[in-house]
């Protein structure tokens, strides 16, 4: 295939298979190499990163090459997807996933068939070549992207990379991997100290964080099973009287103590960060912080608390010297966000994050 535009007349190319209208309301993402629903899942989630970011973009199409995928399950993960967003974001997005010999469009939208076929126009008569398949990101990936993304939000420069296997408790050969793919997505800076950073935010690997981090991070979440009115604000003030040193407050709260200009009204619910101590977690504290709490499963109506375990041995708390419960560091508080689809609040607490890191 050569690197001809796909899209002509009112589109311009913006790189990366990016197209934008002219008058700069409607974006393309063209994925011609999704090898499955796990790539498709990326894409949605940078689609809905750039909505959330650009309030200018009326229409942001996303035109997926997968001539295997069957019709149901496209329907299946786009509804599933579009349930999660924030309605601002999920109205403005759009879907036409393009086969060899017709186009499947998602969205009451006519430009919709007209992009779907001039990708089918380039890409029909002969199917891209496959990219080389990235593993999946294990959980020890998970942590060393974690610690060094904590480190760029908060301005603290390169890290050793032995103090890096000391904060997730990564061997070395595990940490060089993880490494590795960082330098291959270009997102990775080596100092000559045997030191390493992000000389700019990750955004590529963060998305694809983003998209598997929920099985990743193994979140517990908790009903309230009394019969009262769920009150997560009642909640988190009981918690902060309890005296935990294996506790950090994360979610919507520490979005407040990290940028005071955060936007929500509110608690959803309290969001928990826990360490190990001795090779386990030891979730007694929740009976203890109400007997009423039952664990239920994710995406139950009226939870109120959710525990997210922590598997490195640094969970680099930060200290709360208004209660006894100390603040989850940044990365998991942006997790936290985006579980709870806050994906508009994110963004801005990135911004602001990165904005102070660079003074």
């Amino acid at each position: 295939m050569d690197g001809a535009p796909i899209l002509h007349g009112d589109y311009e190319a913006a790189g990366g298979g990016r197209y934008r209208s002219r008058d700069g309301r409607r974006l393309v993402e063209v994925e011609v190499r999704a090898q499955g629903f796990r790539d498709l899942h990326a894409a949605f989630v940078r689609m809905a990163q750039t909505l959330s970011r650009e309030r200018k973009v009326a229409k942001g199409i996303l035109a997926a090459w997968m001539p295997k995928a069957t019709d149901d399950r496209i329907r299946r993960e786009w509804g599933e997807v579009l349930g999660l967003l924030k309605p601002a974001i999920a109205s403005r997005m759009r879907l036409v996933v393009v086969h060899p010999d017709r186009c499947l469009a998602l969205g009451e939208d006519r430009e919709l068939r007209r992009v779907g076929e001039a990708v089918r126009a380039r890409l029909g008569k002969v199917e891209p070549a496959p990219r080389e398949e990235r593993p999946a990101l294990s959980r020890s990936f998970f942590e060393v992207f974690k610690v060094l993304l904590g480190q760029h939000l908060l301005g603290k420069g390169p890290i050793a990379i032995g103090e890096l296997m000391r904060r997730t408790g990564c061997s070395y050969p595990t940490v060089a991997e993880s490494l590795r793919r960082l330098e291959a997505s270009e997102e990775l800076k080596r100092l000559s100290n045997r030191s390493v950073m992000f000389a700019r935010l990750p955004r590529k690997t963060w998305t694809e964080v983003l998209a598997l981090s929920e099985p990743l991070r193994r979140t517990r979440v908790y009903g309230d099973t009394s019969g009262r009115a769920p009150d997560p604000a009642a909640l988190h003030r009981r918690l902060q009287g309890m005296s935990n040193d294996r506790l950090a407050v994360g979610g919507v709260q520490a979005a407040r103590h990290y940028d005071t200009h955060f936007d929500l009204h509110g608690l959803p619910r309290v969001d928990v960060s826990l360490r190990l101590r001795d090779g386990a977690f030891d979730f007694a504290f929740v009976g203890r912080l109400d007997p009423a709490l039952q664990r239920v499963e994710p995406g139950a109506p009226g939870v109120v608390l959710a525990v997210h375990p922590l598997q490195r041995p640094e969970a680099a708390f930060e200290k709360n010297p208004k209660g006894k419960v100390d603040w989850a560091d940044p990365v998991e508080t942006l997790l936290d966000l985006h579980e709870l689809r806050l994906v508009d609040q994110a963004e801005r607490l990135v911004e602001r994050l990165s904005g102070r890191a660079g003074k």
